[in-house]
Order: structure tokens, then C-alpha cells, then sequence
């Protein structure tokens, strides 16, 4: 008895002396012990969802290190592992077909990329290796079986003046906001020390045909816009998701292109955003105008009919959803943390104040604002402080 005691007395002055990892996370933590009870079970959870509260979860131990926060994240980890197919491909559900793996597999292989970093154990590596490998196959394949072509007025105001040489740049068969994911999830092998070739040269391959697509005014059209009319539309929420792609690869690479990209989307976006905070969801092409009540420009807010992507209601009034206001907050929080400046952000975050209900890019936004490192990848460090909290537990489990 007298041994564990001492060994109790021992783990409280490591607890007691060892500092937080990084800076205090106060709000990420208060808004994750109110939205916890909410969460659905992890085995019965939307892939998407996992991965967004894993990378959410990982950093916030970091900060502020728990060892049931660290379970928390672990089992999110373990759960896309366990819907990671052979052949690298991520299931959005177990028991489902996937509507767009490209998505999911991207966010896959940024969380078993993070999850190797995390812990060190190489199974996550592995993993994120076939992701990364899928995606690349993905993307050769997509390449080759589309055109360059996308013969269209409004491509003349792309960075490439619509000078297409590939298809990965052609609104006709591609959408940025795929594109992004897809360059998210590739680059983060890199960033997180998994491997550098050859997913280094694909980031950068992808953030450069973003670059190419960007519009002068900093935004991108929904894209695949021959197969569906709406999307010459351009989305808040679709920005932001072509952002990410950006985002990594600034972090991988520190070029300049991706960080003048990034700041003129934020240019965009703080275009979409009105006096109070709120931001509109979609900039609806004139072509699709006739479809919105009358109102003095073309920013609405939208909500899908049927859950089918080529017929949009749109709305005059910004509230009736957060989705424009949560994409916001979480672009502006990438752009933050590269270190660059975010006029209007904070605007946004007080409308928010206590409507927030809950929003994995929220959450995630909290993180990464301020604390995720850009440079350089390092393996997560032995946390004394997180390893006494867990022996603690174990001991009072086992008395």
C-alpha cells in the first residue's frame, strides 16, 4: 500500500510541475464538454464527423493533456483504421456505399496521418500510405479520362484565363472543393512525417491546379458545372473546403502562391459576411438568379431540395442556417494560423456567441486558430503529465 502511495505522490508532482504542451485551449474545451453528451457512438457515427472530431480531439490533448480525451480521440482513430479498405479506400459508414470517396478518404488519411504522429504506432502510417495511394490513383485516373476543355465565358476569369491543360482544372469535370480534400489528405502524409514522396509532389500538384481555377475574386466556382447548372454557383462552404487543399500545402511547402491565394479567398469570404456577423451561404450565378426572390445582389442563403445538388431554394435573409457563418470561422482560422491577418473574423465568432449548438468546423476552428504548429513535423513528444493522469486512473481502476 505504502508504494502506491508514494507512487501516487510522485505522479501528482509530475502533474503539478509539468506545463500544458502549448497554450491554454479554454473555449475548445468548454465547447467540447457542452456538446459532448450530443455525440453519437463512434461505431455508429458519419465517417466525416469522426474525422473532424479526431483531429479536434488529438490537438486538444496536446494543449491540455486528458487522458479521456485521449481515449476519445483514439477511438475516432481506430474507427476510420477499421473502415479503411485494402485497397486504401475509406468507408463513410461500414455498412454503406460511399457517394464520394474521395472526400472521405481524404479526411481518412489526414486523421491516420495525425494518428501516426500522435502515437508513433506505424499501423496508422500503413494506412495512411493507402489512402494516400488511392488518391493518387484517383487522381491519375480522373486526369486521363476527362478533357482540359471547359469552353465557357466565365472561365476567362481564372488565374490560367481558362487556358486549361489538364482537367483537374476544368469546371466542366472537376470541383475545387474535391480537389482540396483530396490535397488535404496527400499532403498531410508529408506534414506529419508518414512519407514525402511521392505525396509531397501531388499536393502540390493539386494546389496549383487550385491556384489555376481561383477566380480573381478570390473564390471558385461549385464546379462540375456541364453535368449540374447550379454550380457555377460559388459556396461559402465549398471555398472553404477548397481551401484546405491550399492551406496544406502552404504548410508543406511555405510558397508564396498558396498563401496570396488563401488571403484572397479570405477577400471573398469577407464579402459574403454583412454588418451584424452573419455570412451568406452561396454567390448565386447570374444564370440561376431567376431561381432566388428578388433581392439586391446575388448572396443568398440556400438550402438544398430532396437532398439532390442541382435544385437549390434560395433565401434573401442570412439566418436561416450556420452553415455559411461555421465555414467562415473555419477559413479564417486556417488563414490565421499561417500566420496572416483575419479582418472580420471575430465579428463573426460574437454572432455566433451562444447560438453554437454544435459544428465539427467550429470546433475544429478553435483548435487550429492559434495552436496547431506550421512548421516543423515532429513526432508527438513523451507528455509526463499526460502518462501520470493515465497511471492515476489505472491504479484507481485496479483498487
Amino acid at each position: 500500500m505504502r508504494r502506491y502511495v508514494t507512487t501516487f505522490l510522485l505522479a501528482m508532482l509530475i502533474v503539478g510541475f509539468c506545463p500544458p504542451v502549448v497554450a491554454s485551449t479554454t473555449e475548445a474545451t468548454s465547447i467540447y464538454e457542452r456538446t459532448l453528451s450530443i455525440w453519437d457512438p463512434v461505431a455508429e457515427e458519419d465517417g466525416i464527423n469522426i474525422c473532424y472530431r479526431f483531429i479536434f480531439l488529438m490537438y486538444l490533448d496536446m494543449n491540455e493533456p486528458s487522458y479521456s480525451v485521449q481515449q476519445k480521440a483514439l477511438q475516432c482513430a481506430d474507427a476510420i483504421l477499421l473502415r479503411t479498405d485494402k485497397n486504401g479506400e475509406v468507408k463513410r459508414y461500414l455498412d454503406k456505399e460511399n457517394v464520394n470517396s474521395k472526400l472521405i478518404t481524404g479526411l481518412g488519411a489526414w486523421v491516420l496521418s495525425a494518428a501516426y504522429w500522435y502515437t508513433g504506432n506505424t499501423t496508422y502510417a500503413e494506412a495512411a500510405i493507402r489512402c494516400g495511394d488511392f488518391l493518387i490513383m484517383e487522381m491519375d485516373r480522373w486526369e486521363k479520362t476527362y478533357p482540359a476543355e471547359c469552353n465557357d465565358t466565365r472561365c476567362l476569369n481564372q488565374h490560367n484565363g481558362g487556358f486549361n491543360t489538364s482537367s483537374l482544372t476544368s469546371y466542366y469535370w472537376t470541383s475545387p472543393n474535391d480537389l482540396g480534400i483530396v490535397g488535404l489528405g496527400i499532403g498531410a502524409l508529408t506534414y506529419y512525417g508518414v512519407a514525402k514522396d511521392p505525396y509531397y509532389g501531388y499536393c502540390i500538384k493539386l494546389a496549383d491546379a487550385l491556384y489555376d481555377m481561383q477566380l480573381m475574386d478570390g473564390s471558385w466556382h461549385d464546379g462540375y458545372a456541364l453535368r449540374i447548372p447550379t454550380r457555377w454557383d460559388r459556396s461559402v462552404h465549398y471555398v472553404t473546403m477548397t481551401m484546405m487543399g491550399l492551406w496544406m500545402a502552404y504548410k508543406i511547402s511555405a510558397g508564396t502562391r498558396y498563401g496570396n491565394a488563401l488571403e484572397d479567398a479570405w477577400g471573398w469570404l469577407l464579402g459574403m459576411q454583412n454588418h451584424t456577423g452573419a455570412v451568406y451561404d452561396i454567390w448565386v450565378d447570374d444564370a440561376n438568379i431567376y431561381k432566388a426572390p428578388l433581392g439586391k445582389d446575388n448572396r443568398y442563403d440556400f438550402l438544398q431540395i430532396g437532398k439532390k445538388t442541382d435544385e437549390k431554394e434560395y433565401f434573401s435573409e442570412p439566418y436561416k442556417t450556420y452553415l455559411g457563418e461555421f465555414s467562415f470561422i473555419l477559413a479564417g482560422a486556417m488563414v490565421k494560423n499561417i500566420g496572416f491577418g483575419t479582418p472580420g473574423y471575430s465579428l463573426t465568432k460574437d454572432y455566433l456567441g451562444g447560438r453554437i449548438v454544435f459544428s465539427n468546423w467550429y470546433l475544429l476552428a478553435t483548435i487550429i486558430e492559434n495552436e496547431e504548429e506550421v512548421r516543423p513535423v515532429r513526432k508527438r513528444p513523451v507528455n509526463l503529465k499526460t502518462l501520470a493522469v493515465a497511471f492515476c486512473a489505472s491504479l484507481c481502476r485496479g483498487s
